[in-house]
């Protein structure tokens, strides 16, 4: 498979698009949730949701796929990116929140 990387993108060597591949799989961040303060890592393309149920803690959800909202949280400080389409669409007063099955974290974040 890393041949047919290399020569599909023909300019890197096979070696450093596995080191790339390899490294997009550690990415992670640090959250918390408020106000218990249990912390968790979300690593690789885990969602939020995914990441804190992996960790044993009780999140709210419903669906799963974004469609109903029962596991929005509001972002206190960091940074919350959508990785999936979700059908519940937040309102303008939700614009603090996010539906946690279909987002992910950069860095840290507080839920």
């Amino acid at each position: 498979m890393a041949s047919g990387l290399q020569r599909a993108l023909g300019t890197e060597p096979a070696e450093a698009l596995d080191a790339m591949a390899n490294m997009l799989n550690v990415i992670s961040a640090q959250v918390t949730v408020r106000p218990s303060g249990h912390q968790f890592v979300l690593e690789g393309n885990d969602s939020i949701l995914q990441a804190g149920l992996k960790a044993g803690l009780r999140l709210g959800y419903g669906c799963g796929t974004g469609t109903c909202g029962l596991c929005k949280a509001r972002v206190v400080a960091g940074e919350a990116r959508s990785t999936q389409h979700a059908d519940y669409s937040l309102s303008e007063v939700e614009s603090s929140r996010a539906t946690s099955c279909c987002a992910r974290t950069p860095r840290s974040a507080m839920w």
